[in-house]
């Protein structure tokens, strides 16, 4: 079924659909009704390669549909050669990221309360790049709670920004605990550091140079990859401390 042959209706994007998406009809390409529960098995076992739900309004009556769309061999290989060029500049992007030094960065959190590099002076900070509908992000959270609590306040600063607005924040907190200071309506600061998969973490040091960037789409060894770099931050830290000033002996 090609909405696209029919005047009344228009594609989609699928950023406002969420309130309809459990409710709209469903058809395949051919026309025939699928369920939420067929697509999902569907993408499971095909991922986004080979399907995409297209999502079509009709104009008269301001009612969706989504139709379960396979990709044609052209769609196919342009995605290929999308998500290529994004891999290639995420890469390009995080390399240039690290070693830098950031001197102006205002987080305000979802209190209303403002974090700048003034206020955070002297500290590592953690800044990770999340969204409420990414499930890599959430999935992990229980661990950055951890880390949080494993290295404590006193030396380290701890943000969670995401693109979502406050208010869904908020009914998304009541129901899962992430315990980092976190950053809501970010999508200047994801843009300003070009942030393009999720979930992505940097941590500055004491002297504000960025100094983890992590890699794209590599998932499995972030947690642990994090907690080296900040016990190493935090351990040159103690040394700095201890190493004087010495009293005068003579």
């Amino acid at each position: 079924m090609r909405f696209d042959d029919y005047d009344d209706y228009v594609e989609e994007s699928g950023k406002n659909l969420d309130s309809i998406n459990q409710h709209a009809p469903r058809y395949l390409d051919n026309g025939e009704v699928y369920t939420l529960k067929y697509s999902d098995s569907v993408f499971k076992l095909y991922g986004y390669q080979k399907y995409s739900t297209l999502a079509y309004r009709d104009t008269l009556s301001n009612t969706f549909s989504f139709v379960l769309h396979k990709l044609t061999e052209a769609e196919m290989k342009e995605n290929d050669d999308y998500w290529t060029k994004t891999f290639k500049d995420d890469e390009e992007n995080r390399k240039k990221l690290k070693g830098t030094i950031i001197d102006d960065l205002t987080l305000t959190d979802i209190s209303g309360v403002t974090h700048t590099m003034q206020s955070l002076q002297g500290k590592i900070i953690i800044i990770d790049f999340w969204f409420i509908k990414c499930y890599a992000c959430v999935q992990e959270m229980p661990e950055l709670n951890k880390l949080k609590q494993q290295f404590g306040t006193e030396n380290v600063a701890y943000f969670g920004v995401t693109f979502d607005k406050k208010d869904k924040v908020k009914k998304f907190l009541e129901h899962t605990k992430f315990n980092f200071t976190i950053v809501p309506d970010g999508k200047k600061l994801t843009e300003r550091f070009g942030i393009k998969f999720y979930p992505t973490t940097l941590i500055l040091d004491q002297e504000r140079q960025v100094v983890y960037t992590g890699d794209s789409g590599a998932l499995n060894d972030r947690k642990k990859e994090i907690k080296k770099i900040v016990r190493k931050l935090s351990k040159n830290r103690k040394s700095m401390v201890i190493a004087g000033p010495f009293p005068d002996n003579n």
